[in-house]
């Protein structure tokens, strides 16, 4: 856990030294127009949680390809299509589990852009849900959607099965001045779970963030925390009802291409020590 410390502080460091203007990908700033992104994130497992002659190889990761489609001036409209591979190094030949990849639920959703506020203040709403195309696993061999659901808080419902999540958010983006930037984020996501599903009963988990970013006309920066609180049943496949979560990362502009570097890392005790992410942007 120390070396991934030691990631984090380095990045956070390269975030504060920098200044000017730019913009995030990361929960999408409400000024950006339309654009298409591919993020890809590898989990840090935890050892003990497989067995040490059991490591997840490397390719045990996760896609998402999203894009933002502006509908009007003020509205938009979001897609993410998720995609999850897992596989275990098995030196010993004894281990049952096969290289599997899971498509997750599809995420449609919209934005609605409200008037700025004094010139520094952005609000805007966001509602959506995710379709429920994620096959149901076939234990112990099909675990595609492994790392996923435990690399990802915000996007839990992707990986999620038998179930129809509907969400939504208030956004508060504001301008400190030209070198920071703040968003404030809240929101429900209501999971309507079937007969089929692992969770015992509807799931209603509340969700915030806050966010800092500093902005150049070189290399830019973020951190910030989010959280998913489980305001129902207390034992489901979160295993902890109060999931927090820090994430730190530098951007990069360059033409109409957006290049993001980050860091995740549970401030709890999690299958994950940390999640590395990239993502690319393309501007429309």
């Amino acid at each position: 856990m120390r070396v991934h410390v030691n990631y984090l502080i380095v990045i956070i460091s390269l975030v504060v030294s920098e200044n000017g203007n730019g913009q995030s990908i990361w929960l999408f700033d409400a000024e950006q127009g339309n654009f298409i992104s591919i993020e890809w994130m590898k989990p840090d497992i935890e050892e003990q949680f497989f067995g040490i002659n059991n490591d997840p190889a490397f390719f045990s990761s996760v896609l998402f390809l999203s894009g933002q489609f502006k509908a009007t001036n003020k509205l938009s409209i979001n897609l993410d299509i998720p995609i999850s591979h897992w596989e275990l190094e098995d030196p010993d030949g004894t281990f049952s589990q096969a290289a599997h990849t899971t498509l997750g639920n599809i995420y449609l959703g919209a934005i609605y852009r409200f008037n700025p506020i004094k010139d520094r203040i952005i609000p805007s709403v966001e509602i959506g849900t995710r379709l429920p195309v994620m096959a149901e696993p076939d234990y112990p061999k099909k675990l595609g959607f492994y790392s996923g659901y435990f690399s990802e808080i915000d996007r839990r419902e992707a990986f999620a099965e038998n179930m129809v999540p509907i969400q939504g958010f208030i956004n508060m983006d504001y301008s400190l001045n030209s070198v920071i930037k703040l968003r404030f984020r809240g929101g429900i996501s209501y999971w309507s779970v079937n007969e089929d599903s692992p969770y015992p009963k509807n799931q209603v988990y509340l969700t915030q963030s806050i966010q800092t970013y500093f902005l150049s006309d070189e290399l830019n920066g973020y951190f910030g925390l989010t959280g998913k609180y489980n305001q129902t049943e207390k034992t489901s496949f979160l295993e902890d009802d109060k999931l927090t979560q820090l994430r730190a990362g530098v951007f990069k502009n360059y033409n109409n291409f957006l290049f993001d570097l980050y860091i995740r890392v549970p401030l709890k005790d999690f299958v994950n020590q940390a999640v590395y992410g990239v993502q690319i942007m393309m501007r429309l």
